[in-house]
């Protein structure tokens, strides 16, 4: 029976929200996702060039990936199939991180359908500092 591997990962070393010491991307070798959904998504100096080189050393040269811009600490999609359509809602409670989501189409083989359609959404949970008191829930 076909099966699809989902990561949420939030994987980065130290205080600085990288996975640039490279433990993340040892965890996700390992683990092998079809598709990851990644919290603090940063890498070298951010830049276009080295997020790719992340997606590939961690993943592969194959995977396609989304990452949320302009936030300090951006969370994104990685995925195996390409992601037809991405982007990011804004939250308006912190100022350091949005919602990010992505639409992937799997190609399956069934009689009627050629491809299953699925939406993620990927956000951590807020710590009461960052929302002033108030719980995620």
């Amino acid at each position: 029976m076909p099966r699809i591997r989902l990561m949420a990962a939030n994987l980065t070393s130290g205080s600085s929200q990288t996975y640039d010491p490279g433990h993340g991307i040892r965890i996700f070798q390992g683990a092998h996702p079809d598709v990851a959904m990644i919290q603090e998504f940063n890498y070298g100096t951010n830049s276009a060039a080295d997020v790719r080189a992340f997606v590939d050393a961690a993943f592969g040269p194959g995977f396609s990936y989304f990452r949320e811009s302009g936030a300090q600490i951006p969370n994104g999609i990685v995925s195996r199939w390409p992601i037809v359509a991405s982007g990011e809602w804004d939250d308006t409670s912190v100022a350091n991180r949005d919602f990010a989501w992505a639409r992937i189409d799997i190609p399956v083989r069934a009689r009627r359908r050629s491809q299953l359609r699925f939406e993620l959404v990927v956000y951590p949970p807020r710590r009461d500092a960052d929302t002033g008191g108030r719980r995620a829930g």
